[in-house]
């Protein structure tokens, strides 16, 4: 998350401006301090926001209370793609760009990662994204996505919603369940083959951790839960369970 510490190194680096993503909402101390330190910053965040918004520089969110956006059931990562739309849209009319405008369509194979991986509800805008985002990831030549599918044993063609939620996503989740989520960055964001593949390998082994830890868990948990029962007086037991997404899967 957003902390002082970090914002302090990036300020001692030389950087002016820090855009966050699916934090920063609630970070208000946290922001104060980075705009002390001569900070710019941009918050994108589908989080609910308090009722004092953060001293950022600007807040994109779409459940501000002045926020008019029709849908308000993008993850993180489509709020970011609309964010770069928008972004694009300025820089265009600032003359910024020489010749044709960037394709950034090309990106929605990471939005239908995220927006599937993040189980928001695939209607409306979400719908919309991740229709064009599977043919995006079908035919993606990211060495990420490509060695992804490959340790998810996806063969080459056109990839379903539930390919990406029952096979790539879990994967995607487990880095930062086992390890650290930074692996991901690294495999979406690298041109290597022979990298992308390693990382890919890697989280599959996650995985492949997660799913034992889970049942593990799950069997202690039946355990406790029959003892409960057959050493009282219930008849039912009630729980709240948090929704873990992928993790079951």
């Amino acid at each position: 998350g957003l902390n002082v510490d970090g914002l302090r190194r990036l300020r001692e680096r030389g950087v002016d401006l820090v855009i966050t993503v699916v934090c920063g909402i609630s970070n208000a101390r946290e922001i104060e301090a980075g705009v002390s330190m001569g900070l710019a910053l941009v918050v994108v965040d589908h989080h609910q926001p308090p009722d004092e918004l953060p001293p950022a520089h600007a807040v994109v969110n779409p459940h501000r209370k002045d926020c008019f956006f029709p849908d308000k059931g993008l993850c993180a990562a489509g709020l970011a793609f609309y964010f770069v739309i928008g972004l694009r849209a300025k820089l265009r009319d600032q003359g910024w760009f020489a010749g044709a405008d960037p394709d950034i369509r090309r990106y929605l194979d990471i939005v239908t990662l995220g927006t599937i991986a993040d189980m928001v509800p695939l209607k409306g805008v979400n719908r919309t994204l991740i229709r064009r985002g599977l043919i995006e990831l079908s035919v993606s030549t990211r060495p990420g996505v490509v060695a992804l599918k490959q340790v998810s044993s996806i063969p080459a063609g056109a990839v379903s919603a539930g390919q990406v939620g029952f096979r790539l996503g879990p994967r995607i989740n487990a880095a930062g369940r086992v390890d650290y989520g930074i692996k991901v960055v690294e495999l979406l964001t690298t041109q290597s083959q022979e990298v992308a593949l390693k990382i890919a390998r890697e989280l599959d082994a996650h995985n492949v951790e997660r799913r034992a830890l889970e049942a593990a868990v799950l069997e202690q948990a039946m355990a406790r839960a029959a003892v409960a029962m057959e050493h009282g007086d219930r008849h039912s037991l009630v729980h709240r369970i948090f929704a873990t997404g992928m993790m079951l899967l």
